[in-house]
């Protein structure tokens, strides 16, 4: 093989050598108890755990060493053995190291007294040799078989140990690449959806000017209702979207919290959903609405979460059956908290489509017009409900309608001291 090709081989080894973590780190007690093992079992008074860098070798653990070295735990490669096992990937039994042409020379036999050495190679899953474990005697030995299976043995449990570590290593180096590229992604959707927010209000600016200019005929009128409803409809998304951007960056920071009757709460959601129902000539039955203790919680988006259930819920319930909103008080996790329930008498969800529910882009109805089913809606309630300390659940069956319901604790623990 040519020097170069050495060096390449030699330096990819370096490499996952470094990309181990292990050189410089601190002696720890999993490395420290197999070196003791080692030692005692083979009846050595030196045993180490030795990885091979460019220029010295450090003892991840040592038992024996002389105060000097143990101290300093590395040797320059003048006083290793350990070298030539990470240079061969094989095992190096000695007997004697004065008579050994391969080490006699080693400044280890004269400073470090080492006389019989038998160590075996540290091998990562990609074949690549970190370095030697070893056991060291002070006099002339003869190595037995059973000797070189014990090393190999504690060799592999140490090696288990470092490429569960190394794993581990890269899965967290891809989660924060994930992590960073999700965080891009999401300021990038957010620029987006801000850049929406202007273009919205100058239309619907614009649609009041129309409006003021002078009368409009039947048609026009028409025309003009159905593009001011889009219109809000669309800045009300934005408006949805961005608050899900700032709950995912911010948290429970994100919300305005305060004392809130739960009643309330009811009420400024069906002051809005209720032109809808009569519409579709939906019945709308609040008898179940009770005046509650008061909850902590951020007013506008808590109405803004139970418009788009209710709403929801009169979309996919027929002619002819109703919607019903609810509240009581139940304990959650030793804590009070409110429970708001809506329910309906729709077409229900399958259970694989409940599964995917409050996942990003994923709509109530798959054969819904997606022009009025978005998929940000749900998303957009569970996030605001999980910000408040709460869950958001549902319970259904295809042709038995739905029950969706919700809690926020009495006293958020999102609020500050």
């Amino acid at each position: 093989m040519t020097p170069l090709a050495l060096e390449a081989i030699e330096e990819k080894r370096l490499s996952e050598l470094r990309r181990s973590g292990l050189l410089d780190s601190p002696s720890e007690k999993i490395f420290d108890h197999l070196t003791e093992l080692a030692a005692k079992v083979l009846k050595v008074p030196v045993a180490l755990m030795s990885l091979v860098d460019a220029d010295r070798q450090f003892f991840k653990s040592q038992v024996g060493l002389p105060d000097e070295w143990a101290q300093k735990r590395e040797t320059p490669l003048s006083h290793s053995f350990c070298q030539y096992v990470a240079g061969s990937n094989e095992p190096l039994i000695i007997g004697d190291a004065r008579e050994y042409p391969l080490v006699c020379d080693n400044l280890a036999v004269r400073d470090l007294n080492v006389v019989a050495y038998a160590g075996v190679p540290l091998i990562t899953p990609t074949g690549q040799t970190l370095g030697s474990f070893c056991a060291i005697d002070v006099k002339p030995r003869v190595w037995t078989s059973e000797d070189v299976e014990i090393l190999r043995a504690l060799a592999a449990q140490i090696m288990m140990e470092v490429n569960l570590r190394m794993q581990l290593g890269e899965l967290n180096h891809d989660l924060d690449r994930v992590r960073k590229l999700d965080g891009e992604r999401l300021l990038r959707v957010r620029q987006n959806v801000h850049a929406l927010r202007t273009p919205v209000i100058t239309v619907l600016a614009g649609l009041d000017a129309i409006e003021m200019a002078g009368p409009l005929n039947e048609k026009q009128r028409q025309y003009w209702g159905l593009t001011k409803s889009n219109a809000r409809t669309l800045r009300e998304l934005v408006d949805q979207l961005l608050k899900v951007g700032s709950i995912e960056e911010e948290g429970a920071a994100a919300l305005s919290l305060r004392e809130c009757s739960p009643r309330e709460l009811v009420n400024r959601a069906l002051d809005r959903v209720a032109p809808l129902a009569d519409r579709a000539a939906i019945p709308l039955d609040y008898s179940a609405v009770k005046e509650l203790p008061a909850i902590e919680a951020d007013e506008r988006e808590i109405v803004r979460v139970l418009i788009n259930l209710i709403a929801n819920a009169v979309k996919f319930t027929p002619r002819g059956r109703g919607v019903a909103i609810g509240l009581d008080e139940i304990g959650r996790n030793g804590t009070a908290a409110v429970r708001f329930s809506v329910i309906d008498e729709g077409i229900g969800i399958a259970p694989k489509d409940q599964q995917v529910l409050f996942s990003d882009g994923e709509r109530l109805d798959h054969h819904a017009d997606t022009d009025s089913s978005t998929g940000i809606g749900l998303v957009f309630c569970k996030h605001i409900v999980e910000a408040h300390g709460g869950e958001i659940a549902v319970q259904s069956a295809i042709g038995a309608g739905s029950t969706f319901s919700f809690f926020i604790p009495r006293q958020s623990s999102t609020s500050p001291i």
